[in-house]
C-alpha cells in the first residue's frame, strides 16, 4: 500500500492531531496490523498547517516521480512511525530520504555519467541559491555565488568518500565558501541595526502609488518591499549568525544537522542560533510593525518611498516570483522549544518567504560540464 491510492475499506477519521485521516487494517504476517494515515488532496504541499504536517507521497518521489506527476490528486502512504511524517523534500531533516538517491548519483557521476552529475546538482542547486541570497541579498550575487559552490562541489567529487552523507558534504562546503567569500555589494551597504533602522525610519510614509503608474499589482510591490526589507535585516547579523539563521530557524534544519554542516557541537549550534534569533527579534520587536503592532513601521507605507529609493524596482522584482512556493512548505520547520511565543513570530515571516528558483538552472551546468579540463578529470562521458 505504500504510496497507494486511498485503500477500500478506509475509515475516514480525525486524529488527536486534528489532522484529517484514515485508518486502515491490513495483514501482516503475524495477523493483521492497524494503521493511521495521513492524506492530502494538495499532492504537492499546501499552505494551511494541514497540508504542511500531513504525509504527501514520500514514496513515490522515492520511486523517481516528478512533481507534476502528482496533478492534485489525493495519494496515500503508510506512516508507520513519526518520523515517517517528515515530507520527502525535507531537506535538512536527519530522515530526509535523499542520502540514498545521493549516494547512487554520486557514484553514477564517479564513474562518468554526466547525466547523474546534471541530475545531483540539480537537486541541491535551488537550496544551496536560497542559502547564497540571504547570505548577499542580490539574486545575481546569489547567482554567483551558488555557481562557485556547485563548481567546487564538481570538482571535489573524487574527494567524496562516504564518510557523511552527501548533502553534508556539499552543504560543508557551502557553509565554508559564504563563510569566506570576499564582500559583496550588500556588505557594503549594511553594518548595523542601528543604521538600518535609521534607514527604514527615514523612508517617509506615503501613499501606495497609484496602479496605473506601475506594470504590476500593487500588492506584489508590497510583497517586494516587505521581502526585501527583512531579507535585507539579516545582512545586520554577521556571515556565521547570518548563516545559522538561515540554516536552522528559515530552512529548518535540525541542531544536529546544522552542527554537521558548520562542524560545530550540536548545543553550540543551538546556543548560537538562539542568539541570531535573539538579535533580531529585539531589532524587529522595536521596528518592524509586522511582529509588534506597538511599530508605527508598515509595509505598504513604505512601499512608495522604497521605489523612489531605488529599493523596489517595480519593471525588476527580485524577491516575488510568478510561481511562489513558500519556504514553509519546502523546508518542514525542525521542532525546537522557543520559549517566548512572540519570538515566534519574526521566524514565520522568514519562513513565510518564496523559496526562489536560481535562473538558467541547467545551461550555466552543462556549459561548465562542456569544459574540456573538467571531462577529462571527472572522465565523463
Amino acid at each position: 500500500l505504500d504510496g497507494a491510492r486511498t485503500p477500500a475499506g478506509g475509515v475516514y477519521v480525525t486524529n488527536t492531531s486534528g489532522y484529517p485521516a484514515y485508518t486502515i487494517t491490513v495483514p501482516v504476517s503475524a495477523g493483521t496490523h492497524s494503521f493511521q494515515v495521513l492524506f492530502d488532496n494538495d499532492a504537492y504541499g499546501g499552505s494551511s498547517s494541514t497540508d504542511r504536517n500531513a504525509y504527501l507521497h514520500r514514496a513515490w518521489m522515492r520511486r523517481g516521480l516528478p512533481a507534476h506527476a502528482f496533478d492534485g490528486r489525493a495519494h496515500i502512504a503508510i506512516a508507520n512511525t513519526a518520523s515517517d511524517l517528515t515530507p520527502c523534500n525535507s531537506h535538512f531533516n536527519e530522515v530526509a530520504e535523499s542520502g540514498s538517491v545521493d549516494a547512487e548519483l554520486v557514484e553514477q557521476a564517479k564513474n562518468g555519467d554526466r547525466a547523474a552529475l546534471e541530475k545531483l546538482i540539480l537537486r541541491h542547486q535551488a537550496w544551496v541559491y536560497n542559502i547564497a541570497v540571504r547570505m548577499v541579498f542580490r539574486p545575481h550575487d546569489a547567482e554567483e555565488l551558488t555557481q562557485e559552490v556547485l563548481v567546487k562541489v564538481i570538482t571535489k567529487l573524487s574527494t567524496f568518500k562516504g564518510e557523511s552523507t552527501f548533502r553534508t558534504w556539499l552543504y560543508r562546503i557551502a557553509a565554508n565558501h559564504v563563510l569566506n567569500m570576499k564582500r559583496r555589494w550588500a556588505e557594503t551597504r549594511t553594518t548595523t541595526f542601528a543604521d538600518y533602522g535609521a534607514a527604514i525610519d527615514g523612508t517617509p510614509d506615503l501613499d501606495l502609488p497609484d496602479p496605473k503608474s506601475v506594470p504590476v499589482e500593487v500588492p506584489l510591490l508590497v510583497e517586494e518591499a516587505k521581502n526585501g526589507c527583512t531579507m535585507g535585516m539579516l545582512l545586520c547579523l554577521d556571515r556565521k549568525q547570518r548563516l545559522i539563521f538561515t540554516l536552522g530557524a528559515i530552512l529548518g534544519a535540525s541542531d544536529t544537522v546544522g552542527g554537521e554542516v558548520l562542524e560545530m557541537a550540536t548545543d553550540n549550534f543551538r546556543q548560537c542560533l538562539a542568539r541570531a534569533r535573539r538579535d533580531l527579534h529585539s531589532f524587529m520587536n522595536n521596528q518592524c510593525g509586522l511582529v509588534n503592532k506597538n511599530n508605527p513601521c508598515r509595509c505598504p507605507k513604505k512601499t512608495r518611498g522604497f521605489i523612489e529609493q531605488g529599493h523596489v524596482d517595480p519593471h525588476h522584482l527580485l524577491f516575488v516570483p510568478q510561481h511562489v512556493e513558500r519556504v514553509r512548505d519546502i523546508a518542514p520547520e525542525s521542532v525546537r522549544e522557543i520559549e517566548d511565543v512572540v519570538e515566534r513570530q519574526h521566524v514565520a515571516i522568514y519562513r513565510e518567504h518564496p523559496f526562489l528558483q536560481p535562473p538558467d538552472q541547467i545551461d550555466w551546468l552543462r556549459r561548465v560540464l562542456k569544459s574540456e579540463d573538467l571531462r577529462g578529470a571527472l572522465h565523463l562521458s
